[in-house]
């Protein structure tokens, strides 16, 4: 296989460049080594897959193109075959991060079903009739298609990097009474370009990616600038305890290990790894902050899960 040369900047992009280099159909024999290694959630695992997909379809167009003169036939054919191969891999892959996601909400360790209650009552009794739902970093959407059902939807538009959650994602939408729209592209890219009509925006467990408090609070300056006055934007995020810090946050989640019983170390570790890589939880006085000097009149908090590792927040103008 020939060497990959670009040079990886941020640690998502350095594990997806280290698992280029790896034969094509090995990624479910590498995958712990990958998330142990680059301490990567399931959803990190899913873009760095994406990622070392896109850099080997180009080496190996790359090195098709210096070899083609007599031999293009049959790289054409080894090309077709490896990529055949490793998206066979991607698709054991998201099944099994799947499997474990799905195992965490139906025994509701992380509240689904009360956070999504939560969302389902703020629908109903505060959203405009026909209103348009933006569903941000939306993976599944099997929670969300839920809380919508019977209320007054007139659209929905799901975005998330992963195009194997959106396929799975269009089936529990399926039985919606209105267009569903689903977008591959990441969530802060299609903010800075967002030129649509919505009326609700929901992020569940998404924000907390970005950074700095500064990158959260442009998003939702971003998100205030696109909805209406009657609009909503609700999110569900993890949230520090006052004075605590990130590792005080990782520290408590730590704990939950002997309640998530009917979990696999391996599944438990994935979810703990996801924490320390991509986890930058707020207070929740600063989470109400950021709202008020996005531009929201109307902050509030709606709900502390049970295990007060997470809380839903509501702004409005």
């Amino acid at each position: 296989m020939p060497v990959i040369t670009a040079s990886p900047i941020t640690p998502l992009e350095r594990a997806a460049h280290w698992l280029a280099e790896k034969p094509v159909g090995s990624v479910p024999n590498t995958l712990p080594a990958l998330m142990k290694l680059f301490a990567l959630s399931t959803p990190d695992t899913m873009r760095t897959i994406k990622r070392a997909n896109v850099l080997r379809s180009a080496a190996w167009r790359s090195d098709a193109t210096a070899r083609q003169a007599g031999r293009s036939h049959a790289v054409g054919v080894s090309l077709r075959l490896q990529e055949e191969a490793h998206m066979q891999s991607d698709q054991e892959l998201f099944a099994k991060g799947l499997a474990a996601y799905q195992k965490v909400v139906s025994l509701n360790y992380m509240a689904h079903k009360e956070v999504y209650g939560i969302l389902r009552q703020v629908l109903l009794t505060e959203a405009p009739d026909q209103f348009v739902f933006l569903d941000v970093a939306c993976g599944t959407a099997t929670a969300s298609a839920e809380a919508l059902k019977g209320t007054n939807v007139g659209r929905y538009i799901g975005l998330d990097i992963s195009q194997p959650s959106l396929d799975v994602a269009r089936k529990a939408l399926s039985d919606l009474r209105c267009p569903v729209d689903l977008r591959c592209q990441d969530f802060v890219e299609a903010f800075d370009a967002w030129d649509e009509p919505v009326d609700v925006v929901w992020i569940g467990q998404s924000l907390h990616h970005l950074r700095y408090p500064s990158e959260k609070q442009a998003l939702m300056q971003r998100v205030q600038a696109v909805l209406p006055r009657t609009g909503l934007f609700l999110i569900w995020e993890p949230t520090c305890l006052e004075g605590e810090d990130r590792e005080g946050w990782f520290e408590r989640f730590g704990r939950l290990r002997p309640e998530w019983s009917m979990v696999t170390d391996e599944e438990f570790a994935a979810f703990d790894s996801h924490c320390g890589a991509s986890d930058y939880a707020e207070t929740s006085a600063t989470w109400m902050a950021m709202g008020r000097e996005a531009g929201f009149k109307r902050v509030d908090e709606l709900l502390t899960v049970p295990n007060q590792l997470a809380r839903v927040y509501r702004y409005s103008h």
